[in-house]
């Protein structure tokens, strides 16, 4: 009988870190593309403040 006590309770800690990991994991498709495009617009506005020259290189 403890056995199956042992087990029931290995399956709970299992079910509970699953639905911990799933939480965290559960961003939406938009969310995504505006971290995306937030990423685009800070690497944009450092490359302007550092004056880097990348703008100048492009062909325009």
């Amino acid at each position: 009988m403890e056995n199956n006590k042992d087990h029931l309770e290995t399956l709970n800690e299992i079910k509970g870190l699953m639905q911990r990991s799933s939480r965290f994991s559960s961003l939406s498709g938009m969310s995504g593309i505006a971290a995306g495009i937030a990423a685009i617009l800070g690497a944009v506005i450092i490359s302007i403040y550092f004056h880097t020259g990348f703008f100048e290189r492009i062909p325009g």
